[in-house]
């Protein structure tokens, strides 16, 4: 994705969203834990941060363990 293309879809989905929320982990946790884990723990740290809290999360690879609501693959 374009710089230009994360730009607009950033604004478009502040502006339209009920909630969105931002996780990051650190290299060095990367590095620990593997990327795979480290998604998992990012995902999770930024889903429940969201308010409102979703019903269903709808995840573009496994299923998010460790939420208070449902997740799955899309």
């Amino acid at each position: 994705m374009t710089p230009a293309a994360r730009e607009r879809l950033y604004d478009e989905i502040v502006s339209c969203a009920a909630g969105w929320s931002l996780a990051r982990v650190e290299a060095g946790e990367i590095d620990r834990i593997n990327i795979h884990y480290a998604a998992l723990r990012a995902m999770l740290a930024a889903v429940t941060r969201l308010a409102p809290a979703p019903d269903f999360v709808l995840v573009d690879a496994s299923r998010c363990t460790g939420l208070a609501f449902h997740s799955g693959p899309s």
